[in-house]
């Protein structure tokens, strides 16, 4: 009976990504929720980035 709990404990916990926050303690999110919250955050650095590069064009 606890080989049919282990073998489905396995497979719900790889529908979760463990990802560390700022209080040294982790967070389990699904993959889906994962991926969305990665693709913001590079949007958010490639903006950041790029009006930083035009900042410094402009500046020449």
């Amino acid at each position: 009976m606890s080989n049919s709990h282990d073998f489905k404990s396995y497979f719900s916990e790889r529908n979760f990504a463990v990802v560390p926050t700022f209080k040294e303690s982790i967070y389990k999110v699904q993959i889906p929720t994962f991926f969305r919250i990665i693709v913001f955050l590079h949007r958010i650095h490639v903006i950041l980035k790029f009006t930083e590069f035009l900042s410094k064009i402009n500046k020449i």
